[in-house]
């Protein structure tokens, strides 16, 4: 990933964490995609075994990062300023 990937990546990170969102069991398939991007982007595969299945909320983040095993960092990176613009223009909407 050459360096205006990156900042642009940086810049969307801080965009999304001014919005002050934090996931809970009814935040929508869209906020679990968004974290389990950024989740693969910064740490790559998911290393952390599968929460207590009555942590529901844990079970669900750990899920979306998860299903992205094998995605390189990169790819995570570029998904991620992605579907950010999706999120984004929702909220504008």
């Amino acid at each position: 990933m050459d360096i205006d990937q990156e900042q642009l990546f940086m810049e969307t990170v801080h965009k999304y964490q001014s919005f002050g969102i934090e996931l809970t069991n009814q935040s929508s398939s869209d906020d679990f995609k968004v974290y389990g991007l950024y989740k693969q982007a910064v740490s790559g595969n998911c290393t952390k075994p599968i929460p207590n299945r009555y942590d529901r909320l844990n079970v669900k983040k750990y899920m979306a990062w998860n299903d992205l095993k094998g995605m390189s960092q990169d790819k995570a990176k570029e998904l991620y300023v992605k579907e950010m613009k999706n999120v984004m223009q929702k909220i504008n909407e």
